[in-house]
């Protein structure tokens, strides 16, 4: 879900192609948003001929390809095991996915599409498959990949930190609280996009958001805007009643500690200081490597063809693509010859 601090932060909308770099992506966020937007005409999940989701391996595979093409280098880092205080929120958000799953099957029945779709995306799970065939994927492309401690964004923030990658693409800003600098936002869903149950389109346009100025905009510290970010809810703990972002930064600017924010409050949060350190100093994998390495162009077309039942024309149109920006004299390879 990610804490809502769209109203305070710094960003500026920047053209697809002018993001480049190696990146770290975090690897749930950019799955759930393939799951969400790839998909059949009638807006189920594109599967293979035995029922296996596929709509994930499409989005890693042409998408990263089409990044690969435009100078972006990405490095997927999946979630680790959830923190402690994290179960409560991911108890609540199975409840609302079950909540979701009862409501498409009443609009399905009634055939109301549209209203089934709108509750088919909020329904979407990440499953332990759905990830291994993700790593699967990434590890044929020549894509690096690793599993976080605990939570993808801490690590791609310290990453982002250390000067190991240019930035990081989430559509959560939780990566400016674990201290990353640089963050990509709409990088797989930009363009015209409906509204759901409206007949309303919008411009969806692709961001950067970046901590150093969201401080200086606000004149504010990063622990602050933890505490911005605690007042509003995080994943860790629930928000402060009657409390938005801005009423959130008009309170801490004039505050000293948090507990002076509790007191105001009457604000039951015990729990506040492990919250903040869980921002302010997160636990994360130091012992990592980050390489590219050549696309296996026999494994990849054996488990998307093969396997998956995805096009054989399409997919070694798309390889032809890939391997011209692996091959670095600039010349144009037949496939046979990367077997």
């Amino acid at each position: 879900m990610g804490v809502d601090i769209k109203d305070i932060v710094y960003r500026e909308e920047i053209p697809l192609e002018q993001i480049r770099g190696v990146l770290a992506i975090d690897a749930y966020n950019i799955i759930y948003q393939f799951l969400a937007n790839i998909r059949g005409q009638d807006n189920s999940l594109l599967m293979d001929s035995k029922g296996r989701i596929t709509s994930h391996l499409s989005g890693l595979f042409y998408r990263g390809i089409r990044w690969y093409e435009q100078d972006i280098k990405p490095v997927f880092v999946f979630d680790g095991e959830p923190q402690r205080l994290k179960e409560k929120e991911i108890k609540k958000r199975e409840r609302e996915k079950e909540k979701a799953r009862e409501e498409e099957r009443k609009a399905l029945e009634e055939g109301d599409l549209e209203r089934a779709a709108l509750f088919a995306q909020r329904s979407i799970k990440v499953t332990q498959d759905l990830v291994e065939s993700s790593k699967e994927l990434l590890g044929y492309m020549g894509f690096p990949y690793l599993v976080a401690k605990y939570d993808a964004e801490a690590q791609c923030a310290y990453m982002n930190s250390e000067g190991d990658v240019q930035g990081v693409i989430s559509q959560d800003f939780d990566t400016l609280l674990y201290g990353g600098e640089t963050l990509y936002r709409n990088v797989t869903i930009s363009g015209r996009r409906k509204l759901p149950g409206r007949e309303i389109f919008i411009d969806v346009n692709s961001e950067k958001v970046i901590l150093s100025k969201t401080l200086e905009k606000n004149k504010i510290t990063r622990e602050k805007l933890i505490w911005i970010a605690m007042l509003v809810g995080t994943d860790f703990n629930d928000k402060a009643e009657r409390v938005g972002p801005k009423t959130a930064l008009k309170l801490v600017k004039n505050t000293k500690t948090f507990e002076e924010l509790l007191d105001r409050f009457s604000y039951d949060f015990k729990e506040w200081k492990e919250v903040q350190d869980i921002f302010l100093k997160p636990d994360i994998v130091k012992n990592y490597k980050i390489e590219f390495k050549k696309p296996d162009v026999g494994k990849i077309k054996k488990f998307l063809v093969d396997k998956h039942d995805f096009s054989e024309v399409r997919v070694e149109n798309a390889l032809q693509k890939f391997l011209f920006k692996h091959d670095e004299k600039g010349s144009q390879k037949k496939l046979e010859s990367w077997f």
